[in-house]
């Protein structure tokens, strides 16, 4: 392209207007099949990189999909396990306090045989959204047992899930089945120097089930 116009330009120096017409003409050819050239090679890059774009979110849907409990819409358990593991081997300067909560539903079985298996579902979903709503992770541990990961120390942690706690007991449970109530015991532990997944989780259990034997419906914190 550069080449045709410098030889039309040579052409009007030397007069003959007709030729530097003709190579301009050819110029303007050239130039038109190189700006179309040009286009369709930034379409096809446009296009191959939504594709992969599309590509990545769908692996993403796919990747979320399969670590969220189908049930509750909540986090799975080796979603869950992978959170606390991230934040094991987080350095404590970096991470700051992390405190964790296994919450467990009262009597759940009752629930089940008391008013069908149908209506403990729909416990588990209306637990699972009041659970969302808090800050830090809430994901699904096992049957009618719960996890709460949260970034802060144990003080704000209990105060976190006293209020889950309350909101629980306190839903309209009524307007699920007539004459149901569901209430959850919570035992938590905050994450220390040298813990391992295990060390912390069964610190949270023993407190879970010291609130079950002090009669369920409350929380004991560490």
């Amino acid at each position: 392209m550069l080449a045709l116009r410098m030889i039309a330009g040579c052409h009007v120096e030397l007069g003959d207007f007709r030729a530097a017409y003709q190579e301009m003409v050819d110029f303007h050819e050239a130039w038109t099949l190189r700006r179309s050239e040009r286009s369709e090679v930034v379409a096809r890059v446009a296009h191959a990189q939504y594709a992969v774009d599309e590509a990545q979110r769908t692996t993403e849907r796919f990747r979320e999909m399969a670590e969220r409990d189908a049930l509750t819409g909540l986090w799975n358990r080796r979603r869950s396990d992978a959170r606390l593991a991230a934040a094991l081997d987080t350095p404590p300067a970096r991470r700051g306090p992390v405190s964790v909560a296994l919450l467990d539903l009262d009597h759940f079985k009752l629930i089940n045989d008391t008013f069908s298996h149908a209506v403990g579902d729909v416990v588990l979903r209306r637990v699972a959204a009041i659970l969302a709503e808090a800050d830090g992770h809430a994901g699904r541990h096992g049957g009618e047992e719960f996890i709460l990961i949260m970034n802060v120390a144990c003080a704000e942690a209990a105060r976190c899930c006293e209020a889950l706690r309350a909101a629980i007991h306190a839903y309209a449970w009524e307007s699920v089945a007539a004459g149901l109530s569901v209430t959850t015991s919570i035992g938590t532990a905050v994450l220390r120097p040298g813990d391992d997944a295990p060390a912390v989780l069964r610190r949270a259990d023993k407190n879970l089930y010291e609130a079950k034997r002090a009669g369920r419906n409350r929380l004991i914190a560490e």
